[in-house]
């Protein structure tokens, strides 16, 4: 279905506006929350009425046998298009209103580097080894550019610095009007034309309706410059949308880039189907930044552009000031992802579907790692992949995990500490397939593995790289003996 396209031409020879609109369409309401709403259509043998589907979609979705209302469907749909425009009115009045700082508009008319979509832990922060492992930290140190002024989104934050370099937060990355007046009258002008295309039948001049407006906003406050040489950095985490200010940013020289912070890794299902959904062909970011070549070749071979793409290795995101237990022993990180409890989450992953969310396949992942140890002097540090949920973890699989808490030489640590700060001051990297940490431990020369005690991830799977995946104890002994003895035979 993200193939379908919708009826609409595009008014600007500056980017492809239907494209635009399926991405922000597929974005808001497709991939899980679609999929969602078909699997419970079929689970349950209803069909599917209150969700905003698109005429074609409905076709394809009858050609498949799901069962659909048209007639809910479509008014959800509409429903939805009219709701996005009072959205987008409410938004542009409480815009209007708010006392905009003359600073902030003076901030925008030198050169700057913008990070989107960030939080607190994302931002530089006096770690315990007075490094810090966050994704503007790492691209001050990795490119060294030649703009001072840093800014981001997350608001509160006070003004900072590192080294030559002034980090602060700004309102957003679009410049502010100088002219609040004129901007306003233009502006509601604009959203009053698209409420009037949108009862004329153009359902997309509503549901994009707060894009439009952040376009106008551009063209507006950057219409006297024929040059904007900004950099606007954004993470990819499962979306597609690339919104529609940017291409004019890209006309007047900004660099437009999109980021990974993760090596989004899926499982090779068993039917061997190509693992990338055809969502990633809808993405045209102009430049992305891949982890390694592998990642690079995964998206690259769904595009259906050109782009430029660079390789710039593991990319720390997040930094949480936590310190840990210090010690002379061998030191192993765990990377594990907890399971959830049976009734309470549904992934769409070839994990679930491979049967590796079991609680029992997990526990044995531990338990097999700390058998293969004890002969050994080492101290262990488990990592979840995040903070547990009471609602939607595993009950069995954390009662063994506060047991594990008993032993001396086991620290179980914050879900939200950085894993490049853990990894750095561990020897042994031991990760459940195929979490992003199993590259990074590789990248920072560590010893590190990938660990299935399944025995149902491929060895031949690309996702593993040039890392070592075992899957049974007997080989994960044989190679505890051989990393404690090799890091002994360092140390000595």
């Amino acid at each position: 279905m993200e193939n379908i396209k919708f009826p609409i031409k595009s008014s600007t020879n500056l980017y492809d506006f239907e494209l635009a609109t399926r991405q922000y369409y597929l974005n808001l309401f497709g991939y899980f929350r679609m999929e969602s709403a078909i699997l419970l259509s079929l689970g349950s043998g209803k069909s599917i009425k209150f969700f905003p589907i698109h005429t074609k979609h409905i076709k394809v979705f009858k050609e498949e046998g799901i069962e659909v209302s048209i007639f809910w469907t479509k008014i959800s749909f509409w429903a939805v298009n009219f709701l996005m425009w009072f959205r987008a009115a409410f938004r542009l009045i409480v815009f209007i209103i708010k006392p905009h700082k003359k600073v902030f508009k003076n901030k925008y008319d030198q050169p700057f580097i913008y990070f989107d979509k960030l939080s607190k832990n994302n931002l530089p922060a006096s770690s315990p080894n007075n490094k810090s492992y966050d994704i503007i930290t790492w691209y001050l140190e990795r490119f060294k550019p030649i703009e001072k002024k840093i800014f981001h989104n997350v608001e509160g934050e006070h003004k900072s610095n590192y080294k030559e370099y002034s980090i602060e937060y700004i309102d957003g990355p679009i410049p502010l009007p100088k002219n609040i007046f004129l901007y306003s009258l233009s502006s509601l002008f604009l959203l009053l034309k698209l409420f009037f295309e949108l009862l004329a039948g153009r359902w997309w001049k509503g549901l994009m309706a707060h894009e439009l407006l952040e376009e106008h906003r551009f063209n507006f406050c950057t219409k006297h410059n024929e040059k904007f040489q900004r950099k606007f950095l954004f993470y990819n985490s499962m979306t597609f949308y690339r919104p529609i200010w940017t291409y004019l940013a890209e006309v007047k020289g900004s660099q437009i880039i999109s980021y990974f912070y993760s090596t989004s890794d899926t499982l090779t299902p068993p039917s061997g189907e190509e693992k990338n959904s055809e969502y990633v062909a809808l993405m045209n970011w102009p430049e992305m930044w891949f982890w390694d070549y592998h990642q690079k070749k995964l998206f690259e071979k769904s595009f259906n552009f050109k782009i430029k793409s660079k390789i710039v290795g593991p990319i720390p995101f997040s930094t949480i000031s936590k310190s840990i237990n210090k010690t002379k022993k061998i030191k192993i990180s765990i990377f594990d992802s907890p399971p959830f409890r049976v009734g309470t989450h549904f992934g769409f992953s070839t994990s679930n579907e491979m049967g590796l969310n079991e609680p029992d396949i997990h526990i044995k992942f531990l338990k097999d790692i700390l058998d293969s140890f004890n002969p050994f002097e080492v101290y262990f540090y488990y990592k979840p992949k995040r903070n547990r949920s009471s609602i939607f973890e595993s009950n069995s699989y954390f009662s063994y995990i506060n047991e594990l808490k008993k032993l001396k030489n086991f620290c179980v640590l914050d879900g939200d500490i950085s894993a490049f700060y853990l990894i750095e001051e561990s020897n042994i990297v031991i990760s459940f397939p195929f979490t992003s940490t199993g590259v990074v431990g590789n990248f920072k020369h560590k010893f590190s593995i990938y660990y299935d005690p399944s025995k149902k991830v491929s060895q031949f799977d690309e996702a593993k790289r040039d890392i070592e995946l075992l899957s049974s104890k007997k080989d994960l002994k044989t190679w505890a003996i051989n990393a404690v003895n090799k890091i002994n035979g360092q140390s000595g």
